[in-house]
């Protein structure tokens, strides 16, 4: 959002300059959990959880517009499970699975279509005019997830990428009960992202990287991502038990079972030049991400590590959002980044 001097540090290959933060409190946007994107002129488009309405700020930190409201009706907001800049349209997407809807949005905050859909979950994304999304199911006994494909002209959705496992058969049962499996750190799950010509996905367990079209019909072999499987501990354990509800507490301390490592693979992102971005897990919330660049072909451009887990990988920027200081104040930050060439 603004600009940054070259103040850069070396990880492997993997240049960061020095961090920027955008404070958003002023805007009235207080969760972390906001949806947003930012288009290549930098404009955030934000969506206010507790007013249901969108945000468009732009690079110099000032509000564009505020729109919309909480509802189900044309310029509301219900549920709404992502924003997603395309640049096939020039446009924000933003998803509302409670409206059953996409909305095309301009960076001036002017509506200019929208398209009814099912079947919108999470990560939703637009690819050659179709909406994908995942959707991740954690139970006692199983891990089910999907990537489907939403099929408007036919009224509903497809899925092209499955996969499956029984965490249970993985863990230490108690005794003479089912294991309760809690994925609050764990949050094993298929992501993915879009590029200009192919979909980068991945699995629940393995390390690998997929390169997919839209049937789910692999563009390239399975590229390993080269990043470390971290074991769980009993900090992380205790640290899953003190997220929960105080009510919950001592039931999960004598019935919770917690898988016995971390996955490899956390998120994938794939920026403007179509390089995918893999990004593993640290162990802790506030340590560095072990991080590997690929390109559409399948070559490893750099690794390193980010500070930070991104949202997105946008403009030579790393973006996510944080809450800083004593007040938690809701911030934008980013670090720009430089590759090899």
């Amino acid at each position: 959002m603004a600009t940054m001097a070259a103040c850069l540090l070396a990880f492997a290959g993997l240049e960061l300059g020095g961090e920027n933060n955008l404070d958003l409190s002023v805007h009235e946007l207080y969760s972390r959990f906001t949806p947003f994107a930012v288009s290549p002129r930098e404009v955030g488009c934000f969506y206010d959880l507790e007013e249901g309405r969108l945000a468009f700020i732009a690079a110099d930190g000032s509000l564009i517009q505020r729109v919309g409201r909480a509802g189900k009706g044309p310029g509301e907001f219900s549920d709404v499970r992502g924003v997603y800049w395309a640049s096939e349209l020039d446009k924000f997407v933003v998803f509302d699975r409670g409206a059953g809807r996409m909305s095309l949005w301009s960076e001036g905050g002017a509506r200019t279509g929208e398209t009814s859909l099912s079947r919108l979950e999470d990560e939703p994304r637009l690819f050659r005019g179709r909406a994908l999304s995942v959707d991740n199911f954690a139970g006692p006994d199983l891990m089910d997830a999907a990537l489907y494909v939403a099929e408007p002209d036919k009224g509903g959705a497809r899925p092209i990428w499955r996969d499956r496992f029984s965490p249970a058969k993985k863990l230490t049962a108690v005794p003479g009960r089912r294991p309760l499996i809690i994925f609050i750190d764990w949050d094993a799950r298929i992501s993915f992202d879009v590029g200009a010509d192919f979909i980068a996905a991945t699995r629940l367990e393995d390390d690998k990287l997929y390169l997919i079209d839209l049937d789910g019909k692999p563009l390239l072999p399975p590229l390993p991502s080269g990043l470390p499987r971290l074991p769980t501990t009993d900090a992380h354990r205790e640290a899953q038990i003190a997220k929960s509800l105080p009510r919950f507490r001592q039931a999960l301390k004598k019935h919770i079972a917690t898988p016995p490592f971390w996955p490899v693979i956390r998120r994938v992102r794939v920026d403007e030049r179509n390089r995918v971005w893999v990004f593993g897990y640290s162990g802790r919330d506030d340590a560095p991400v072990p991080t590997r660049v690929f390109s559409r072909q399948g070559r490893m451009i750099a690794e390193g590590r980010a500070p930070f887990l991104p949202a997105w990988v946008a403009n030579g920027k790393l973006y996510a959002l944080d809450l800083k200081g004593e007040q938690e104040t809701l911030v934008l930050r980013w670090r720009t980044f430089a590759l090899p060439k």
